[in-house]
């Protein structure tokens, strides 16, 4: 539904229909992958955000992230482009 109204296209990070994500998840690359595919907003609760994505990043590549103020109950993150596009890891 999100794809639908936002004209944007929308990727699963969850693992449960996107075995790539899935891989990402387990071996804690998930940032990695975010960045090869290019995705420019990830959308989930806070809670969610926090146990899959934002604990697992060290402290330099959480500075390439800013929230995005959005009506309660998601929270919304911007990733912004390191320079150069590579991953830090």
């Amino acid at each position: 539904m999100i794809g639908y109204f936002s004209g944007r296209d929308v990727v699963n990070l969850d693992g449960k229909v996107n075995r790539d994500a899935f891989a990402a998840l387990s071996s804690r690359r998930i940032d990695d992958y975010i960045r090869k595919r290019g995705i420019e907003f990830v959308m989930d609760t806070e809670p969610i955000l926090y146990a899959l994505y934002l604990r697992q990043l060290p402290a330099a590549d959480a500075a390439g992230l800013e929230f995005v103020p959005v009506p309660a109950p998601v929270s919304l993150l911007r990733v912004v482009p390191r320079p150069g596009g590579e991953p830090t890891r």
